[in-house]
């Protein structure tokens, strides 16, 4: 899944890899997005990465649930194990 932030909106993406004609491809199974209020429009990039995080985890959920999959951001300050288990505690 991969999630991004802008000034006035967040959004996901969840995809798949297949196999097709013998190569691995990644196509989409759905796609999310949201415009920010005013309070969320005043937050700082990696705030907005968490909540377009937390936003699409939630969407994507019964999608995800019980499968092992990674979460895309563009923004350093959410890669890595703390944000990771982060979600996991909360929607593992």
């Amino acid at each position: 899944m991969d999630t991004d932030d802008s000034d006035e909106a967040i959004s996901g993406i969840l995809h798949q890899e297949q196999e097709v004609d013998g190569k691995m491809k990644v196509r989409p199974v759905a796609y999310g997005s949201k415009m920010l209020n005013s309070t969320e429009r005043r937050y700082g990039a990696a705030k907005a990465e968490m909540l377009a995080a937390v936003r699409f985890v939630e969407k994507f959920r019964s999608h995800l649930e019980g499968r092992k999959y990674d979460l895309r951001v563009d923004n350093m300050a959410l890669n890595g194990p703390y944000v990771e288990s982060l979600l996991f505690q909360a929607y593992g």
